[in-house]
């Protein structure tokens, strides 16, 4: 993929922190991949499991595909309504992507639900320059 290639090039330029720094991306890829793989074997046997709908969600997020983690917290908002965490990881999600207007507009949509005092607050953390609302990202 792409980054390996990227690590490659980077030890080929002789820039070696760089390219171990490449290099580690590179792994922490491959294993998010091999996670995902291992979760949706696990889902096509459990698909009404919250709990690995929202980790498969995180796991696309963590990897950067943003428009599939979006569709597996909106499976997850499917299965429980009524549960604030898929609402609030997509919130999380749109601002990590750089979609404040997308992000203001789910938080503002959830006005009246259990979800939308925290949506809200990662609305305003992102204002703050804290870009995925943990408090110890800072």
């Amino acid at each position: 993929g792409s980054a390996y290639n990227r690590a490659l090039a980077l030890r080929n330029l002789g820039r070696s922190a760089q390219a171990r720094l490449a290099m580690e991306h590179y792994r922490g890829v491959l294993e998010g991949r091999a996670r995902i793989s291992q979760l949706k074997e696990r889902w096509a046997q459990e698909p009404a499991n919250l709990k690995l709908v929202l980790e498969l969600g995180r796991l696309h997020r963590q990897l950067g595909a943003i428009s599939q983690a979006l569709n597996w917290y909106t499976r997850a908002g499917s299965l429980a309504p009524t549960d604030p965490r898929p609402a609030v990881e997509a919130v999380r999600t749109l601002l990590m992507a750089g979609r404040i207007a997308d992000a203001k507009e789910l938080a503002n949509s959830l006005r009246g639900t259990k979800a939308a005092d925290a949506a809200q607050e990662l609305i305003e953390n992102n204002s703050a320059g804290n870009s995925t609302g943990n408090p110890d990202e800072n």
